[in-house]
C-alpha cells in the first residue's frame, strides 16, 4: 500500500505514490485523460500516455504533448511493450 498523505498538486500526488512504490520515474508511465495528468509525468520524469476518450478534452491533452496518444486502452500494453 503506498503512504497516504496530502498532496496539493498531481506532481505532488504521482510523486508520493511512485515514493511509496519504491519505482523511479524514468522507468514508469502514467496514462492520464487530463493535460494536468499528462503535466505532472511529465515534470516527474514518467513515459506520458494520453487517453483521448476521458474527461479532459482532446485540445487540452495535445498541449500538454504526451509522448504517446491513444484512443483504445489496449494499446498501453503495446506502448509498454515497446518502451521495455
Amino acid at each position: 500500500m503506498v503512504p497516504c498523505r496530502e498532496a496539493e498538486t498531481k506532481k505532488e500526488q504521482l510523486t508520493l505514490y511512485l515514493e511509496g512504490l519504491g519505482v523511479k520515474p524514468s522507468a514508469s508511465s502514467i496514462v492520464g485523460d487530463s493535460g494536468e495528468d499528462i503535466s505532472a509525468g511529465k515534470a516527474v520524469g514518467c513515459i506520458t500516455i494520453a487517453y483521448t476518450k476521458g474527461f479532459g478534452t482532446l485540445s487540452e491533452v495535445l498541449t500538454a504533448e504526451p509522448d504517446y496518444l491513444i484512443a483504445d486502452l489496449i494499446d498501453v500494453l503495446k506502448i509498454v511493450a515497446s518502451e521495455n
